[in-house]
């Protein structure tokens, strides 16, 4: 009997940024919906990992181009009785010439082989998914020619319940639109799901700077937010910490979490740039600061279920402080930094759900009254400064 998998997520694509960063926050929410017909809130996305605890057997893989759908679309109603790979390794082997198969853009080709060598994000495809093609068993091409595919199993299932593929995904952006290929864990077919079209980035207006707090600490705290040379990187251990904060799936996993480069290499990038040997960045970066709210304070999603922007502040040859008041650390879950310009930077990367390089500091953690504020004994008293820090 094939082990049953309860259908809970599908992760997000990361895609460059455009308009404010609230709307490329939300439209980075809504790319996750493009690609699939209307489907009923039960079923809507969610951003929590899919269960473990059962699974389908085989794989497959699922590309994305661009294929006009119709209303009678191939179906995929049989996973795993026409595989086009018996092992994993097979389908990696195979991957370049099925992906040619499935139309990409030639262009394409390579960023999309080079993406599948590393390990992809786990996800999960659903009854109602629609997908543009799908390579099988003899290297069959299914979908192209009806305009598309969809996800339509029909192995028996019991009342309430639904079969769900798990799958690995790998996305780049090329030809204007972000191309995203699949390898579900049932048969390794190779499967194309939908582009998304990438807008063209625009950089919003300035927010006016945040409103001065007046007081001292307890009742007034200090972040100091630097922005160091890409030098930085070359400071040992940082690389390869980028590296690993570059494959995380969240903000923070626990206390001190030492696959971030701002709470792990803080002080040594403090005593690199006392010693002479990195300096401040001479380029001006804004960004924008807001106080969040996110069930990951209390070990939840990452998701952002409230936002109030504070404004922007520029950093340029120094650090740049931003003061809070207590109350507002006590009221709020999180501070974000983003920068308003659409820029690549070493550290943070983006993150992989919204596309955005994004810093957050958590006012509160599990076990950790004052979150990232606690101080060296983690005890309940907060520090009356903590800095955090961009790489560009």
């Amino acid at each position: 009997m094939r082990k049953l998998v309860a259908v809970l997520a599908l992760a997000t694509v990361a895609l460059a940024g455009c308009g404010s960063i609230s709307e490329r926050r939300e439209a980075s929410r809504v790319t996750q919906e493009l690609g699939r017909p209307p489907v009923a809130a039960a079923q809507s996305v969610r951003l929590s990992p899919a269960p473990s605890q059962t699974t389908l057997p085989s794989t497959s893989v699922v590309a994305s181009v661009t294929v006009p759908f119709t209303t009678h679309p191939w179906k995929w109603e049989h996973p795993g009785a026409a595989p086009f790979a018996a092992t994993r390794a097979e389908a990696m082997q195979k991957r370049e010439g099925a992906i040619r198969k499935l139309g990409f853009p030639e262009q394409c080709v390579a960023q999309l082989v080079a993406a599948m060598g590393k390990p992809g994000e786990e996800v999960v495809m659903k009854m109602g998914d629609r997908f543009s093609a799908q390579v099988s068993k003899g290297g069959v091409v299914h979908g192209l020619r009806e305009g598309g595919g969809v996800v339509d199993f029909k192995t028996p299932m019991l009342p309430g319940m639904q079969l769900v593929a798990r799958a690995e995904k790998w996305s780049v952006t090329c030809e204007g639109n972000v191309q995203t290929v699949y390898l579900p864990a049932v048969c390794f077919n190779i499967t194309a799901g939908v582009p998304v079209p990438v807008s063209p980035v625009t950089v919003p207006p300035l927010l006016s700077a945040p409103e001065p707090v007046v007081g001292v600490c307890p009742d007034v705290y200090h972040f100091k937010l630097y922005v160091y040379t890409k030098k930085a990187m070359s400071v040992p251990g940082v690389a390869l910490t980028a590296a690993k904060e570059e494959l995380e799936k969240k903000f923070v996993i626990g206390w001190r979490d030492a696959h971030h480069v701002s709470r792990s290499h803080y002080t040594q990038l403090q005593k690199a740039l006392e010693s002479g040997y990195l300096q401040y960045s001479a380029i001006p970066h804004v960004f924008q600061v807001s106080l969040i709210m996110s069930p990951e304070a209390d070990g939840g999603s990452p998701t952002i279920t409230k936002e109030q922007v504070l404004g922007d502040v520029t950093v340029k040859d120094f650090y740049r402080e931003i003061s809070f008041t207590k109350q507002q650390l006590d009221d709020w879950d999180e501070i974000s930094f983003v920068p308003v310009k659409d820029e690549n930077y070493e550290s943070p990367p983006r993150y992989n759900l919204t596309g955005l390089h994004e810093l957050r500091v958590f006012n509160h953690l599990p076990g950790v009254k004052g979150g990232e504020w606690a101080g060296s004994d983690e005890g309940p008293t907060r520090d009356c400064t903590v800095g955090g820090l961009f790489i560009e």
